[in-house]
């Protein structure tokens, strides 16, 4: 996730499903198993030679 784009109920909702998918895979985890979610800057990673702050401003400025 790229950090500031996600609500905290988007971030929870995500959590939520990473761990049920988990125990469906693996069977009964205990409630003590955590789940991280690592917000990347979003100078920190992009993709085509880009990165993501960049893509942002250009679709907000018209220029990408």
């Amino acid at each position: 996730m790229r950090a500031g784009t996600n609500t905290k109920g988007e971030i929870a909702s995500h959590i939520t499903t990473v761990f049920a998918n988990m125990q469906r895979l693996l069977g009964l985890l205990r409630e003590t198993g955590h789940i991280v979610v690592d917000e990347v800057a979003a100078p920190a990673w992009g993709y085509g030679g880009q990165t993501q702050e960049y893509r942002f401003i250009a679709g907000q400025t018209g220029a990408g």
